[in-house]
């Protein structure tokens, strides 16, 4: 769009005044008194000679007088005044004048006074009236000179034979030529006319030399002095004289380059203002008709250019005009903001006044180099540009159009395509999360790649799926969650001191911290925080969190370990298996405001319930499964009964086949043996059907009895396989292996999994499920923790437990137990500097003994080692290690713990059968 320059006009030549006392009034009262004193001497003498009509001409003089004073009736006071004194003459005048001649004299003398008077008079009339067109002639050339000099248009005049005669500084801007390097010549003598627009100005230029056109409007393309190109509207008018001949071409001249590339830039974006261009266009049409009229055509440029501000200040679309900066090499390093429209002031967020005259990286730090090589493209071609880019210190996507407005500058249009960005990313993720969830497998994978999904498509610090487990909702899998959160989120049961779970009124498990509240289905959408659907989102987490007053409820008072964490934004999304909530998706991010926008987090919610469909369509496809199983072995279970049936009936027959073979010999007592055969017919039939409800009957309870077998050999071994992954996972590597306390960490978390798995393993192999072999399993788990940790010196390990067995309940704890005792010992017991292991002493030894005493377990692990130091008391020990072994023996056991530090250590503990 190009602006009407504002030029400041010269003032218009003054007309001159005279004031009173100036010397022209003191000359017309000279003259004055000189006319007034010649009409005495006059009068005088024609009063005293009688040469009345000579000295009666005399009287003229004072009246031609008159034509040099500035009053205009001065002639007439003044012939009144003679006529008067020549009439009184008469009388005091020679004698021998008859009085009726001299009187005829006087009164001839009188008209003739009178008509040179009204000549004078009417000669003074045309006198002034031509001063004053003579003045306005010259105020009007002033006008017409000030108006050309100031106006925006440059004016350029030729004369008949097409020599320059004008040229105005508005030309010498627009072409670079000085008035004195161009006045004379003519258009052929200098490089001005673009030369494939040459004909056109020719014949445009014959037209008005011949007279077929007196004034015309058209646009060509013309030469700077530089050598630049620059594209011209020119409004010429021929003026002839009375003969018709050419006098002079009057042009005015407008520079539209950058108005048409402006045009050109907006027509391309702007289709709907089809109707606004419509209305230029007319008024351009109407500007070119009028343009003789050099006040009506100023006139319609303002409006022209009112017109394209106000598209300027009211179209959508940002606009800015910059110039390109470049660094020392020439590479486009920044830009600075020449002009900018309110739209690009709402999509920056700053005010024009804070934008204009300062580059983009002092308003935003931070933006992509790739916007500077974008525009350094345009600049260096001049081929307009359009692309897409990300505008990183504002988040915000902009569709671009660039074009080049001059040497280093360039005019942009933005359109925020930022929300038609973010609904092309979510309809990928979602399209991409249901191609996962279709495509079916492994559901710890599928969940695996939908998290790495979201994570890469959001930048998410961390994203998290809980599944129900039992009363419990750990973390199913999970995607940049630091271990220690996880250690210390994964469980959200509250309970009490015994280790028991907190319980609501209704008996279902209090659920702390906001996942809590979320998993429970307890939100309250009145806060702004929570969703219709039971979603909860918040974007600034920088706080404790405080969903509602009062106190006791954990899931009231979250435990803020999102907030502790750094983590601004947090979604939790419930998952839902019909009416109920099986797990919940949980986004964390560590900026602010990810989820202002409602959208966003009902997108997730739609994630969630396809994430829930999917889980029960795993879940019932499992389901089928175990019933295909379990109606495949009923099915060979059919099989075989069948072909036992098959078998006895085939024996049977054979039989009958025998005792037919014999008949020939047996015919006497045929009719006996007939009967007797008819009574044992009815009784292996009777038996045959006692036979089989027997058998029918054993089948089921086999049956029973082997799904029984097969479901607990089967939890046993998912939770045996389960933590075997977790002790997998632990043996990754990781950041804690860089210290030696992450590996010691990592080293004690495999041996307590593994103690936990041993049961579950050794339960399994024996085929045993009410009761643990506590020999087999101890022994296992002393010989693999003895693996696990070599010692500076050879330590045997035994144990003493055959015979006992214990329920899964209590076999637990004792592991862990033994564990923890086990690797306490092999860490401290046997330094270097104890006795034990060295000549002349004992060998290093580790115990580890189950007995059963007067209704009580005796739980006995000792060691020959350097002991326990005085101070340390079980019951207020400050390591985990014993801390976990005095909370497994106090609340999962309900034992008593005695240690013993003499000569070694010695832990008993007791427990009841």
């Amino acid at each position: 769009m190009r602006c009407t320059t504002i030029v400041q006009q010269e003032p218009f030549p003054e007309e001159k005044k005279t004031l009173p006392g100036t010397s022209r009034e003191r000359h017309d009262a000279l003259l004055g008194a000189a006319i007034a004193v010649l009409i005495a001497i006059i009068f005088v003498t024609d009063a005293v000679t009688p040469l009345s009509l000579v000295v009666w001409v005399l009287y003229l003089f004072p009246l031609f007088l008159t034509v040099w004073l500035r009053n205009r009736f001065a002639p007439v006071y003044v012939a009144c005044a003679v006529v008067l004194l020549s009439l009184i003459a008469i009388f005091p005048g020679p004698a021998d004048v008859p009085l009726v001649n001299a009187l005829v004299n006087r009164l001839f003398f009188s008209v003739v006074i009178a008509v040179v008077s009204y000549l004078i008079l009417d000669y003074r009339k045309n006198v002034d009236a031509l001063a004053e067109s003579r003045e306005e002639l010259q105020k009007a050339h002033g006008l017409l000179e000030s108006h050309m000099k100031n106006s925006p248009l440059a004016i350029v005049e030729f004369d008949d034979a097409f020599r320059i005669t004008r040229w105005t500084g508005e030309a010498e801007k627009i072409f670079g030529w000085t008035a004195d390097e161009i006045l004379g010549k003519a258009i052929g003598e200098f490089p001005w006319v673009y030369e494939e627009d040459v004909p056109k100005v020719t014949a445009i230029s014959a037209d008005m030399l011949e007279g077929r056109s007196a004034s015309n409007m058209h646009a060509n393309r013309n030469y700077r002095k530089d050598g630049s190109v620059i594209e011209c509207e020119w409004y010429n008018s021929a003026l002839r004289g009375a003969d018709g001949k050419l006098v002079s071409i009057f042009s005015q001249v407008l520079d539209v380059t950058a108005r048409n590339r402006a045009e050109a830039e907006i027509f391309e974006k702007n289709a709907e203002l089809a109707a606004a261009n419509e209305e230029l266009t007319v008024s351009q049409e109407e500007l070119r008709q009028n343009m003789d009229e050099l006040a009506r055509g100023e006139q319609a440029l303002r409006a022209s250019e009112e017109r394209y501000r106000s598209l300027f200040l009211t179209m959508a679309e940002g606009f800015s005009l910059n110039e390109l900066i470049f660094d020392s090499a020439g590479k486009p390093v920044n830009v600075r903001y020449l002009a900018v429209n309110p739209a690009f002031e709402r999509q920056r967020g700053h005010q024009a006044g804070e934008i204009v005259g300062r580059t983009a990286t002092e308003l935003f730090p931070g933006i992509e180099p790739v916007w500077f090589e974008r525009y350094g493209e345009v600049v260096r071609t001049g081929l307009p540009a359009r692309f897409e880019e990300k505008f990183g210190p504002l988040d915000r996507w902009f569709d671009v159009r660039a074009y080049r407005t001059g040497a280093d500058q360039l005019a942009v249009i933005f359109t925020d395509i930022t929300d038609r960005k973010k609904a092309e990313e979510k309809e990928r993720l979602l399209r991409e999360i249901l191609r996962v969830l279709n495509a079916g497998g492994d559901l710890h994978a599928t969940i695996r790649e939908i998290l790495r999904f979201i994570r890469d498509a959001t930048g998410f610090t961390a994203v998290g799926l809980r599944l129900r487990t039992g009363e419990e909702f750990p973390y199913f899998e999970q995607n940049g969650f630091p271990e220690e959160f996880l250690r210390e989120e994964d469980f959200l049961c509250a309970r009490h001191g015994d280790g028991t779970i907190t319980r609501n009124a209704d008996g279902s498990a209090v659920l702390e911290c906001t996942c809590g509240l979320i998993l429970s289905g307890r939100t309250d959408p009145s806060l702004p925080c929570f969703t219709e659907n039971g979603s909860f989102a918040t974007c600034k987490t920088d706080g404790p969190l405080k969903l509602a007053p009062g106190g006791g409820d954990p899931r009231i008072s979250p435990r803020d370990r999102c907030a502790h964490d750094g983590y601004l934004s947090v979604a939790l999304v419930p998952i839902r298996s019909g009416d109920r909530i099986i797990g919940m998706l949980q986004l964390n991010d560590r900026r602010e405001g990810q989820f202002y926008d409602p959208g966003r987090v009902r997108f997730f919610e739609t994630v969630a319930d396809n994430i829930g469909l999917a889980i029960r369509r795993a879940q019932a496809e499992e389901e089928l499964k175990d019933r295909n199983a379990e109606l495949a072995a009923a099915n060979q279970e059919l099989t075989a009964a069948d072909e036992e049936m098959r078998q006895n009936i085939d024996e049977l027959a054979k039989n009958e086949r025998e005792l037919l073979s014999k008949n020939d010999e047996l015919n006497a007592l045929n009719e006996e043996l007939n009967a007797t055969q008819e009574e044992l017919r009815h009784n292996v039939e009777e038996l045959g059907r006692t036979e089989v409800i027997l058998r029918r009957n054993e089948a089921e309870l086999k049956e029973s009895l082997q799904e029984k077998e097969v479901l607990l050999s089967e939890i046993h071994h998912r939770v045996k396989n389960n933590l075997t992954a977790f002790i997998s996972l632990l043996s990754l590597e990781g950041p804690y292996e860089d210290i030696p306390g992450g590996q010691a960490l990592r080293l004690d978390l495999q041996n307590r999994a593994r103690s936990m798995a041993l049961v579950h393993e050794t339960l399994y192999r024996t085929k045993k499920y009410s009761q643990v072999d506590m020999d087999v399993y101890l022994s296992t788990l002393v010989n693999q923790i003895a693996t696990t940790f070599p010692s500076k010196k050879p330590v045997t390990a035994t144990v003493s437990a055959e015979g006992m067995t214990i329920d899964i309940a209590r076999a637990t704890p004792c592991g862990l137990i033994v564990n923890e005792l086990m690797t306490n010992a092999y860490k401290h017991a046997f330094p270097e500097s104890s006795l034990c292991g060295t000549p002349g002493s004992p060998p290093c030894r580790f115990d580890v003994a189950l007995a059963k005493n007067d209704g009580f377990f005796a739980l006995s692990v000792s060691d020959n080692g350097i002991g326990l130091p005085g101070s340390v008391d079980i019951k207020s020990a400050q390591s985990l290690g014993l801390k976990l072994v005095y909370f497994l023996a106090r609340h999962q056991l309900r034992a008593t713990v005695d240690v013993d530090g003499a000569g070694g250590t010695r832990y008993v503990i007791r427990f009841k059968e």
